[in-house]
C-alpha cells in the first residue's frame, strides 16, 4: 500500500499543498482530480519521486520512500510524465526497452524481448516498433511512453510475488483519441486487476466516472472529497470546486454516472457563491481516510 499523511509542498511563498492524507490500495485504480491549479501533478510527483516537503511523509509497501533504494523502488515504480523529449533518432521498440535497463547491465535477455513486445501488443503500437520516436503523432508517442513504463513494471503470472507494484500516470489520455483513451484507461484497469496499484491524474469527470475506484479531489493545495465516484461527484461539490453548475444523470444501458455542464447557466469568470461547506472546516485526513 501506499499512503502519504500531512503533506505540504510550497514554491517559494506558495502554497502548493495543504496538509494532503490520502492511502492507495493494491487493485485499485485511484484518480487524482480537480481544476487546474489545484495540486495534482506535484501530488503525484510527491508519491512517485523524492520531492522536497515542507511537512509529512510518504511509505510505500510500509517503508518509508525516502530511505529506499533507487534501483530497487524502481522495479516496483513507474512514472508516465505529461511530456517526454528527445533529440535521438531512437526507434520505438528502442524506447520501450528502456523501461527494462533496471533489469539487465549491457544486453536484453529473452525475457526483457518478450515483455516488450507484450506490451506493443496490449497498447496497439506493436506496427509502430521500427518507427523513429520523433516521426509520430503526439498521441502515438503517448502510447509508446506508456508503453516504457508498463515494460519496467511488468509482471508475468510466473514471476508474481507479494510485494505490490505502482504505476503512476500524469494526464495519460491528455492527446489520445476517443478509442485510445479507451485503450489506455482498460490497460490501467487491467493493471489494477492484476494487483498493481495506479495512481492517475485525469481532467474529464466523465472518464472518471466511468474508470476510477476512488477519486481523490483537490482545491487550492487541499482536499476537498476523497471516495467512490458517485460520492465525490455531487452537484453541489462539482460547483464548488470547478464553479459549474452539472447535470447528473445516468446512462440506461451502463448506468454509468454521467456529468454533463449546464451550458444555459455558464458565465466566464463567474463568481462562485455556492459552498458545500466552508473552506476552513474542509475534509481533513481522518475523515478523508475513514471515506473511503
Amino acid at each position: 500500500m501506499l499512503e502519504a499523511v500531512n503533506i505540504s509542498v510550497s514554491i517559494g511563498s506558495k502554497k502548493i499543498l495543504n496538509a494532503v492524507s490520502m492511502r492507495a490500495k493494491p487493485g485499485e485504480l485511484l484518480v487524482i482530480a480537480g481544476p487546474n491549479g489545484a495540486g495534482k501533478s506535484t501530488l503525484l510527483r510527491v508519491l512517485s519521486e523524492k520531492t522536497k516537503l515542507d511537512t509529512g511523509f510518504v511509505s510505500i509497501n510500509g517503508e518509508d520512500m525516502y530511505t529506499q533504494d533507487a534501483k530497487q523502488l524502481a522495479k516496483i515504480r513507474a512514472v508516465l510524465a505529461q511530456s517526454y523529449v528527445t533529440g535521438l533518432p531512437f526507434q520505438v521498440e528502442e524506447i520501450v526497452m528502456m523501461g527494462r535497463y533496471p533489469y539487465f547491465k549491457e544486453h536484453p535477455n529473452p525475457e526483457d524481448t518478450h515483455i516488450v513486445q507484450e506490451v506493443l501488443e496490449v497498447l496497439d503500437i506493436a506496427h509502430l516498433s521500427n518507427r523513429v520516436y520523433a516521426t509520430l503523432s503526439g498521441g502515438e508517442q503517448q502510447r509508446v511512453q506508456l508503453a516504457r513504463v508498463l515494460a519496467q513494471i511488468w509482471i508475468n503470472e510466473k514471476d508474481k510475488t507479494e510485494e505490490v507494484n505502482y504505476l503512476f500516470l500524469d494526464e495519460p489520455v491528455s492527446s489520445l483519441d476517443l478509442y485510445h483513451q479507451q485503450v489506455v484507461l482498460q490497460t490501467a484497469k487491467r493493471m489494477a486487476a492484476k494487483g498493481f496499484c495506479v495512481i492517475a491524474v485525469l481532467h474529464d469527470l466523465n472518464l472518471i466516472s466511468q474508470y476510477a475506484d476512488n477519486v481523490l479531489l483537490l482545491s487550492k493545495g487541499y482536499v476537498e472529497a476523497y471516495g467512490t465516484p458517485e460520492f465525490v461527484f455531487t452537484k453541489e461539490r462539482i460547483k464548488y470546486v470547478y464553479g459549474l453548475d452539472v447535470h447528473l444523470i445516468r446512462d440506461p444501458v451502463s448506468e454509468q454516472l454521467l456529468i454533463i455542464p449546464d451550458s444555459t447557466s455558464f458565465k466566464i469568470n463567474p463568481t462562485n457563491n455556492t459552498k458545500y461547506y466552508d473552506n476552513n472546516n474542509s475534509i481533513n485526513a481522518d475523515r478523508a481516510l475513514e471515506s473511503i
